[in-house]
């Protein structure tokens, strides 16, 4: 029986993404605080689909290509206070990607 020379293959990476960070300056001789915080959601996906070929029993070579769907949500809170004063800013931004990866990985194979 032969072995078959090409392979092919195909499927979907998910990915989930949160980070969050803090940053409070103190300047002492005005009394003032300024604490900024972030926080960010990201949300992918990648498409692929690849081929496999066996030059030799112990060799082969596959690439794949895929296509990248993402989304990115991001809050910032900036508060600074003042001598009892406080004044708040607060920014949300979204965006969304679609980005296609010609050749996402190329492998050259050595089997044992």
């Amino acid at each position: 029986m032969a072995e078959e020379l090409y392979t092919k293959k195909y499927g979907i990476d998910l990915g989930v993404g949160f980070s969050e960070s803090r940053n409070e300056q103190n300047f002492e001789p005005s009394g003032s605080v300024t604490i900024q915080k972030n926080n960010n959601f990201n949300f992918s996906s990648i498409g692929f689909i690849g081929m496999k070929h066996h030059f030799a029993k112990n060799f082969s070579v596959s690439a794949e290509s895929g296509v990248l769907v993402g989304f990115d949500q991001n809050y910032r809170n900036n508060s600074s206070k003042n001598q009892g004063r406080t004044v708040e800013d607060k920014t949300s931004t979204h965006s969304f990607s679609l980005s296609l990866m010609p050749i996402r990985t190329l492998r050259f194979v050595f089997h044992f």
